[in-house]
């Protein structure tokens, strides 16, 4: 894929990709969304993503993230360490990686 015919999704439609997987997880218990991610990270997007037709591309090549590096990203970062500094920001660091995920 080549930059010139991949658009980069806005700000704001990260964001509503971002709480469509809020929504999806907090309906589904967070096990629901975790299913549907686990088989849609093989295409480098999440549920809330796939419902707004992005995918997760690497910023150097624009190729889709491979599913052990969504995994690193929703599990690792997002997860574990992004619920350690958020604990200690107030939420800050969530609200900040909604716009520059």
């Amino acid at each position: 894929m080549n930059t010139q015919t991949q658009q980069l999704a806005a700000p704001e439609t990260r964001i509503y990709a971002f709480l469509a997987d809020l929504a999806i997880g907090f309906v589904t218990l967070g096990i629901g969304w975790l299913i549907w991610s686990a088989i849609l990270w093989s295409e480098g997007t999440t549920p809330g993503h796939k419902l707004l037709h992005q995918t997760i591309v690497d910023e150097k090549t624009f190729q889709p993230l491979t599913w052990d590096r969504m995994a690193i990203r929703e599990l690792l970062f997002k997860g574990f360490i992004g619920g350690i500094l958020s604990s200690f920001t107030y939420g800050l660091f969530y609200r900040m990686r909604v716009l520059d995920p």
